[in-house]
């Protein structure tokens, strides 16, 4: 219909062409309620669009308009703001394991829902999965995509990438959902580097075999792959804990309680355990928020014989990893047109994570909670939640300085929930959830609370480092 697709060329007015070739335009354009869109005009059907629109995922844009013609297809779509891996690539270098590891987790449920409606995407590279500003990953550009077709039918024509896309795209056999498992799994490949040697070798092998039977059968199988407890927890918190000691005690803090024995229990003496001292950090340690409790359930109210070794308890190891930050004049600032006059500069961290917390101790560490507050300091922090293997994570953006007009909130506290326990020496990266730094003075810091259901209350703070 003409009117449709005047409505999709007319209703929208064009702000940039991001992207034009013999596959298509893609375009930035504004709609009459004064938000941001991408447009694509394609010039062949393409049938996956309209399937898309029934989608809603934050892993995937959102398809509002979708016209197929007898020879073209015409798309308004959302806008992500934020930069592909290809250019956090170009810009930072090879990505650490846990963050690719929660990439191809997201990618996995992204792609779980994609297959659910018929959708092959067949073109997933680094260049199309976009980071957000929170650090949630989303797939795009399913240009190439086209939908199931019925067993053993052929590809009408030969898409994807050079170096991503499997043997069978290229004629070898009929493409199914293991046909973006490949293209995946050499998308952890190049994001990790050429140099890496680790846990998740064995996970990209298989998705990458060139008999599809050898691959996971799909996405979501692959998804349960990758959230597998993997034996490097133990390592990577052994060497946190060493570097940390190296630095004679660095931006850490472990502190521990011993549950409290009933009343009429006689008291066995408690281990005080003293932290590291540091420069310019400010340590306190809270009452227990429960007397009795250990472990996964309260202490039994039994009367014990004097002498009665009390079991270990949770230890808390919490390290902060980006304190140093420079000014970043490569950021296109699309977004943020309200920030940058009000005295703020976007800023970069010198590290890829922002913090970790660790549990030391014997017993799981239950639902802790971190407390992030900035000073001098905006951060851009999302409202949502994704299950981790620790249990479900909640982020919550706390004292609303600003909202922009595309909805990005820029806040001064950020709070964290980690609904869920932590078992001894099992790290809980906090990557790229946060992100979005705004600095306005050269000496901002952040304060740090965190409280568990079982440990004392940690609160230390920091002083960032800016460039400015």
């Amino acid at each position: 219909m003409q009117t449709a697709i005047d409505f999709i060329i007319q209703g929208y007015k064009q702000i940039e062409v991001l992207k034009q070739d013999a596959n298509g335009t893609t375009e930035l354009v504004l709609g009459t309620d004064k938000r941001t869109y991408i447009r694509k005009t394609l010039p062949y059907v393409n049938h996956a669009y309209e399937e898309l629109k029934e989608l809603r995922s934050a892993q995937v844009p959102h398809v509002y308009y979708a016209y197929v013609t007898e020879n073209a297809t015409y798309v308004i779509e959302e806008y992500i703001s934020g930069m592909t891996l290809q250019e956090k690539l170009e810009t930072s270098g090879p990505l650490g394991e846990v963050q690719v590891r929660n990439i191809a987790i997201q990618m996995a449920e992204a792609l779980e829902l994609v297959h659910k409606l018929k959708v092959l995407h067949r073109d997933i590279k680094s260049s199309n999965i976009m980071l957000r500003e929170n650090g949630q990953a989303v797939l795009i550009d399913f240009g190439a995509a086209r939908l199931l077709t019925r067993e053993g039918a052929k590809d009408t024509c030969v898409q994807g990438t050079p170096g991503y896309a499997p043997p069978e795209q290229y004629g070898f056999a009929t493409t199914d959902v293991r046909s973006d498992l490949y293209a995946l799994g050499m998308t952890m490949r190049e994001l990790l580097g050429d140099e890496y040697h680790g846990n998740l070798e064995q996970i990209i092998e298989r998705c990458t075999e060139f008999d599809p039977k050898r691959r996971p059968e799909s996405a979501k199988q692959l998804k349960k792959l990758l959230k597998r407890r993997f034996g490097w927890r133990w390592q990577y918190a052994a060497a946190v804990a060493a570097v940390l000691l190296l630095l004679g005690g660095g931006y850490a803090l472990q502190v521990s309680r011993t549950p409290a024995l009933p009343a009429e229990t006689p008291q066995v003496e408690q281990k005080q355990e003293t932290a590291a001292p540091q420069a310019d950090a400010k340590q306190k340690s809270a009452a227990p928020t429960e007397a009795g409790q250990r472990g996964e359930q309260a202490a039994p109210k039994v009367q014990k014989p004097a002498g009665a070794v009390e079991p270990s308890t949770a230890n808390i190891l919490f390290t902060m990893h980006k304190t140093s930050f420079k000014h970043d004049t490569h950021v296109i600032q699309i977004f943020g047109k309200k920030i940058e006059p009000a005295g703020y500069k976007i800023m970069r961290g010198e590290s890829q994570s922002l913090c970790a917390i660790c549990n030391t101790g014997d017993v799981p560490l239950r639902n802790p909670v971190i407390k992030l507050s900035y000073d001098g300091m905006l951060v851009c922090a999302p409202d949502f939640s994704y299950d981790d293997w620790c249990g479900k994570v909640l982020i919550k953006p706390v004292n609303v300085v600003m909202t922009d007009e595309y909805g990005k909130r820029f806040c001064s506290k950020v709070e964290v929930y980690i609904k869920g326990a932590l078992s001894k020496d099992e790290p809980r990266l906090i990557l790229d959830n946060i992100g979005g730094f705004y600095a306005s003075s050269a000496h901002p810091s952040v304060h740090v609370v965190i409280t568990a259901d079982n440990a004392a209350t940690f609160e230390q703070e920091y002083s960032l480092t800016t460039d400015l």
